[in-house]
C-alpha cells in the first residue's frame, strides 16, 4: 500500500510548484500595488499550496523507501523538500493571521530558493545528476583504434551501460534496486533477482528487457530514453555467453563473425562537419540498415544526428548482396572503408554509385576488377589504397578525378616513377628517404677508444 501510495509523487509534486509560482506572482503585484487582491484570494491559493506541498513531501518520502533512490542527492532533496513545506505551511498562517510584509516576504524568498533547489534535485534524480547543468561534462568513451587490443570490461562493455544506462542505474538513482556501474553490483542484480546468467544470454533477464518491443512496458531503457544499437545488444550478448570477463582483452576470447562487425563499430574514426557535403538528404531508415547489416556492412552516421553514413566492409560481398537496398543508401555513403577483402565487380559498382563520397579506403584488398568506374566519383577527395596492388592503369584514372587532394599508396607497389603528377594532389608512398650529413657519422678509432677506457679506470 505505501509504495503505491509513492507512486503518486510523480503526478503531485508539481503542483505546488504552480500553487506556489501563483501566490507569488499575486503577492509581488498586490504589494506594488499593480493588482487588487483580496486577503481570502491568498488565504486560498497560499491553503491549496501548502496542502499539496505536504502530500507531496508524504508520497516523495514513501517513494524513496522502495530502495530506487540512494545517496546524498535524495538526501538533499528531501531537506529541501520538507523546508519548502514548512515555510508554504507558514505562509499560510501568516494570511491567517494577518502577519506583516517583512514576515511575509522573508516566507516567500525562502520558500522560492527551497522550491528552486527541491526541483532541481528532483530532475536530477529523475534524469540523471548532468539534468539541467548546461555544458556539463558526458561520459568519455574511450579511443579505439584496434578493437582486438580493447579491454573487453572496460573499454567495451562500460561506455554501452555508461551511455544507456547509468542515469536509471547507478549510485545516484538504483531504480528498481539495480546498479549498473560495477561488475559486483551487476552480478548481485536488483530487487527482483539476477539480472543475468553468466554463459547464457538466452536466459538472462537483461537479454530479455533489452530485446523486448519498445511500447512495451518492460523494455530498457524505457521508451524516450537513448536506445543500445544492434551492435551495442551484439556485445552485450556476446560479453554475457562468454561468461561475463572484466579482465582481459577482446583477442582474448572466441568472437564470431556478427561479433567482429560489431566491435568494428568502436573504432574512433569521426569525420568533421567540414567535411561533408553541405547538402540535406533524407535519413536512411533503420529497417535499411539492418538490411545492410545482413550484408556484411558495418553502417554508422558520422556524427549525432547526421544523416550522412560511414560504411565498412571486413568480408567479401557474399550473395546476400542486394543492389536495391544499396541505392538506397549510397547517396549517404560519405566515407567507405574495406579492409582485407576482395573488390570485385560487384563492389566496385556499389561504390560508382556514391555520389556523395569523400573519403575511400581500400586497404589490403585483393582487387579482382577494374576501378575505372570509380573515376565518376566527383565528390572524392582523399583515397587510401595503402597494402593493395592496384594497376597503373587504375590509378592513372583515379588520380585524373578532379575533386581528390590526397593519396596513400603505401605497400601497394607503385613506384612514384609510375605515378602521374598533379600539383594539387598530395601523393603518400611511404618511401620517405632522410638525406645524411657529415654531422650523422662518428668515426671512433683504436686509440680514441684506449684513451676513453683509460678515463674510466
Amino acid at each position: 500500500m505505501m509504495e503505491i501510495l509513492g507512486k503518486f509523487h510523480p503526478l503531485l509534486v508539481h503542483l505546488p510548484i504552480g500553487f506556489f509560482t501563483l501566490g507569488l506572482l499575486l503577492h509581488v503585484l498586490k504589494s506594488r500595488k499593480l493588482v487588487e487582491v483580496n486577503d481570502p484570494l491568498m488565504r486560498w491559493v497560499t491553503g491549496t499550496n501548502a496542502l499539496v506541498a505536504a502530500l507531496s513531501a508524504i508520497t516523495g518520502y514513501l517513494l524513496s523507501q522502495d530502495g530506487d533512490y540512494a545517496g546524498d542527492l535524495v538526501l538533499y532533496h528531501r531537506n529541501a523538500a520538507i523546508v519548502f513545506t514548512v515555510m508554504s505551511v507558514a505562509l499560510f498562517l501568516s494570511y491567517i493571521r494577518k502577519r506583516n510584509w517583512l514576515v511575509q516576504n522573508a516566507f516567500w524568498v525562502l520558500g522560492l530558493v527551497a522550491m528552486i533547489f527541491a526541483g532541481h534535485l528532483g530532475g536530477s534524480l529523475t534524469h540523471g545528476e548532468d539534468f539541467l547543468s548546461f555544458g556539463a561534462e558526458e561520459y568519455a568513451r574511450p579511443l579505439i583504434v584496434d578493437p582486438q587490443q580493447a579491454l573487453v570490461y572496460d573499454e567495451v562493455i562500460v561506455p554501452v551501460f555508461a551511455e544507456k544506462c547509468w542515469k536509471c542505474h547507478s549510485s545516484s538513482a538504483k531504480k528498481g534496486g539495480l546498479r549498473l556501474d560495477s561488475p559486483e553490483n551487476i552480478l548481485k542484480g536488483g530487487k527482483n533477482g539476477k539480472i543475468l546468467t553468466a554463459h547464457d544470454a538466452g536466459n538472462s533477464e537483461l537479454m530479455r528487457r533489452l530485446l523486448l518491443e519498445k511500447s512495451h512496458e518492460e523494455h530498457m531503457p524505457p521508451s524516450g530514453k537513448t536506445q543500445l544499437t544492434a551492435e551495442e545488444i551484439t556485445l552485450i550478448k556476446w560479453w554475457i555467453d562468454q561468461g561475463v570477463p572484466t579482465k582481459g582483452k577482446v583477442l582474448d576470447i572466441a568472437q564470431s563473425e556478427e561479433v567482429k562487425l560489431a566491435l568494428a563499430t568502436l573504432v574512433n574514426r569521426p569525420i568533421t562537419k567540414v567535411d561533408l557535403p553541405d547538402i540535406k538528404i533524407p535519413v536512411v531508415d533503420d529497417q535499411t540498415l539492418k538490411q545492410l547489416t545482413d550484408m556484411g556492412f558495418v553502417a554508422a552516421p558520422v556524427e549525432m544526428g547526421s544523416a550522412f553514413l560511414s560504411v565498412s566492409l571486413y568480408k567479401s560481398l557474399g550473395e546476400s548482396f542486394d543492389q536495391a537496398v544499396w541505392n538506397k543508401v549510397a547517396p549517404n555513403v560519405v566515407w567507405f572503408r574495406a579492409v582485407g577483402t576482395d573488390i570485385d565487380e560487384k563492389l566496385v559498382s556499389a561504390l560508382k554509385s556514391c555520389t556523395n563520397l569523400y573519403q575511400l579506403e581500400l586497404r589490403n584488398c585483393n582487387i579482382l576488377s577494374s576501378l575505372t568506374p570509380l573515376e565518376n566519383l566527383k565528390s572524392l577527395k582523399q583515397l587510401n589504397l595503402q597494402g593493395t596492388k592496384v594497376s597503373k592503369e587504375d590509378l592513372k584514372v583515379l588520380i585524373s578525378i578532379p575533386s581528390l587532394k590526397q593519396v596513400y599508396l603505401f605497400e601497394s607497389g607503385i613506384q612514384m616513377a609510375d605515378i602521374p603528377q598533379r600539383s594539387d594532389l598530395l601523393i603518400d608512398t611511404g618511401a620517405y628517404l632522410i638525406p645524411t650529413y657529415p654531422s650523422d657519422t662518428i668515426l671512433l678509432t683504436r686509440e680514441d677508444l684506449v684513451k676513453s677506457l683509460e678515463s674510466l679506470q
